[in-house]
């Protein structure tokens, strides 16, 4: 017998059983655009609904969140299809989503609880999933690419892979096509793994502030092992002295930047959130870089804003890791601070191959698409745009260097 509708609330935040207040369309196209559902059939996605205890996270009368409870209400019950809009994220509503999960009358006394993540195991072990004890009793049927299949045209060609995208057109596809399930994750994992291992070894400072970020709950959005010496190869490649960080969450980018420093180099990093400062404050301080590193709490713009009436020198590199529909801004400003050569890396640009898609309705990617089209006009930068994968997923970075008011500005694939 079912619990019937559970609804809780927690300041302007409401999370509802009822499938009367599921708004589908938002649903789908988030689990379209994800890495586990990319392409979902609309069919299927309504079978998937009505086969599984929903429960969705409304902030008023929008829905920002999402998970659904796969179960016999007995013995068994699957956890998936999590999510929280980005612009909502950071404020700890995915634990309190899944500790919901967990307390709904109809799934108590279950012999089994299982999920699957690629990268947040941290929010599901603060809510008490573990590893399986026994991973090799485990057997599955996996069929990665079977939304694709069902949506490709029995005539269609094989697919191409993303470098089909690699040529930029003039205007961006419309309609852009829907991301593809990404089979290779394992692999480039598993590469990104040996790429670290040869390249860029864990160590004790590195380490401490990972798992203090783990500790306090932040979302697990801090560059990657490899990408944090990629990050520190550019910095000292360009011979950088002088850094601004725009997002600097638990430190752990900032760590990587702050090593390429000479003794008297200088970085200045920005944080709207006083306790993730704070975080990384001890974190810099725990890596012995706290006396080159300044971290400034307050809204970004405003802080860039302050740097610039107080005169201060121009910075050599800028790293932009914030919150994406101010990409633009954050670009714009950082140009008011730089010199010609300076070096602008913009991180997480392709979000996952939705930058070619006009018509998301994520302001992430409406703020890297305006970006774009600024720096696509701007004569005083010259860019280009990297696809990476690797243990986060798909994504891009994005490198500019200003230089002198001249013609020959743009943006490059």
């Amino acid at each position: 017998m079912s619990a019937g509708v559970v609804e809780t609330s927690r300041g302007e935040y409401t999370i509802s059983t009822d499938p009367a207040r599921l708004d589908v369309a938002a649903i789908g196209r988030f689990l379209g655009q994800s890495y586990w559902a990319a392409g979902i059939p609309a069919e299927t996605l309504r079978r998937s609904l009505a086969g599984a205890i929903c429960f969705g996270l409304f902030h008023g009368t929008e829905q920002v969140g999402f998970c659904r409870v796969v179960t016999d209400r007995a013995t068994f019950a699957w956890l998936c299809d999590v999510w929280i809009e980005e612009a909502h994220r950071g404020g700890g509503l995915g634990q309190w989503l899944v500790e919901t999960v967990l307390a709904h009358p109809d799934l108590q006394g279950l012999r089994r609880f299982l999920l699957a993540t690629r990268d947040a195991h941290s929010l599901y072990a603060r809510c008490g999933f573990r590893p399986p004890v026994r991973p090799d009793a485990f057997m599955e049927i996996h069929r990665p690419d079977i939304y694709r299949a069902a949506a490709a045209p029995t005539n269609a060609p094989p697919p191409q892979g993303h470098d089909a995208h690699a040529a930029r057109p003039a205007e961006p596809p419309s309609p852009a096509p829907a991301p593809r399930a990404h089979a290779g994750q394992d692999l480039w994992t598993k590469v990104d793994g040996a790429l670290e291992a040869w390249l860029a070894p864990a160590d004790p400072a590195l380490a401490a502030a990972a798992a203090a970020a783990a500790q306090a709950g932040l979302p697990e959005i801090a560059v990657a092992p490899a990408q944090g010496r990629f990050l520190e190869v550019l910095a000292r490649a360009t011979g950088a002295r002088r850094m601004l960080e725009i997002g600097t969450l638990a430190g752990y980018s900032t760590i990587w930047l702050a090593r390429a420093l000479p003794a008297d180099g200088r970085l200045v990093s920005l944080e709207i959130d006083p306790e993730r400062a704070r975080l990384a404050r001890e974190n810099l301080d725990r890596a012995g870089l706290a006396p080159r590193v300044e971290v400034i709490t307050g809204p970004a713009l405003e802080s860039l804003a302050g740097l610039c009436a107080a005169g201060v020198a121009p910075f050599d590199l800028v790293f932009v890791d914030a919150d994406k529909q101010n990409s633009r801004a954050y670009v714009e400003q950082a140009l008011a601070l730089a010199r010609p050569g300076t070096l602008v890396v913009v991180d997480n640009v392709v979000r996952d191959g939705r930058v070619i898609d006009p018509a998301t309705g994520d302001a992430g990617v409406d703020g890297v698409r305006a970006m774009m089209d600024f720096i696509a006009a701007h004569p005083r930068l010259r860019a280009a745009g990297l696809q990476t994968v690797g243990a986060k997923g798909y994504d891009g970075m994005l490198l500019a260097v200003v230089e002198d008011a001249a013609p020959g500005g743009g943006v490059s694939g």
